[in-house]
């Protein structure tokens, strides 16, 4: 299991946005991150699968990389059961079903039911094999593109959780509904991407000069993908979202006028 302490989970599109951001080949933001001190880095088996759908160079270093703890739902469940015995069953499906409910009230009930009759069935005696193989089977009704990495990583948030790990951050995407809620129903602070800029300032004490080059190269990445040149931060009042140009917001970081909020976001100060 991770360190007990500290523990940060790392989405499919954190790691492909920072995997992408380098100053050359060697010298990538993503490797960065990960020399944060103090930090056990995680991620689920589902985060694997998404990128190798959509970035292969950064799925290959993530499958070597020995820095990174790749978390299957057999091994999160075994964590479980070596504490809580035949009921982390009913535990697991519980806290799957809050994950699939941030996204909609009936994600659960649509795609997981056979899980509750497998439950169900069972009559408290549950088989670790054929648990995981209801879930594997309700994955593949899920399919691609329909929150399941999200999904697998709020309900491993809630495990580690529950688990005793003592303070969790989830390294994740901009879902800003999703992170808001996790953020608030959960022991764990976010992290959106364009907030490892200020990570880099605070905690790496990266100097400005070397980070322009590795945002030289996140702008890039937008700029080359979409067409983006600005992104959202929380106004002063913390209550609504506003778009900066990217190079405003990596000045301000490293002119101390963002704090970053436990729901991920950069908020300005003034």
């Amino acid at each position: 299991m991770c360190n007990t302490k500290r523990c940060a989970m790392l989405d499919a599109d954190f790691i492909s946005k920072l995997y992408c951001t380098h100053i050359d080949e060697t010298n990538r933001m993503i490797f960065r991150v990960l020399d944060i001190p103090d930090l056990n880095f995680v991620c689920h088996e589902q985060t694997k699968i998404e990128l190798s759908r959509h970035n292969q160079s950064a799925f290959q270093w993530l499958e070597t990389n020995p820095q990174i703890t790749v978390y299957s739902d057999r091994d999160l469940i075994q964590l479980m059961i070596n504490i809580f015995g035949e009921s982390a069953y009913a535990y697991y499906s519980g806290m799957l079903r809050r994950s699939c409910n941030i996204f909609s009230s009936g994600f659960y009930v649509q795609y997981y039911s056979s899980l509750d009759a497998y439950l169900t069935g069972s009559w408290g005696n549950c088989d670790l094999n054929q648990f995981v193989s209801v879930i594997s089977s309700c994955d593949g009704v899920v399919g691609t593109d329909n929150n399941l990495g999200e999904i697998k990583l709020y309900t491993m948030a809630q495990i580690l959780d529950i688990c005793g790990t003592e303070n969790l951050f989830l390294f994740c995407s901009d879902d800003k509904k999703a992170r808001t809620i996790l953020s608030n129903q959960t022991n764990v602070d976010c992290v959106g991407a364009i907030a490892s800029f200020y990570l880099a300032k605070n905690y790496l004490h990266m100097s400005k000069e070397e980070a322009q080059e590795f945002f030289d190269s996140w702008m890039r990445f937008h700029r080359n993908t979409n067409g983006q040149q600005d992104f959202r931060v929380l106004s002063v009042s913390g209550y609504q979202m506003e778009k900066i140009n990217g190079q405003d917001i990596f000045d301000k970081i490293y002119n101390d006028e963002f704090e970053l909020m436990k729901n991920g976001f950069l908020h300005r100060k003034t």
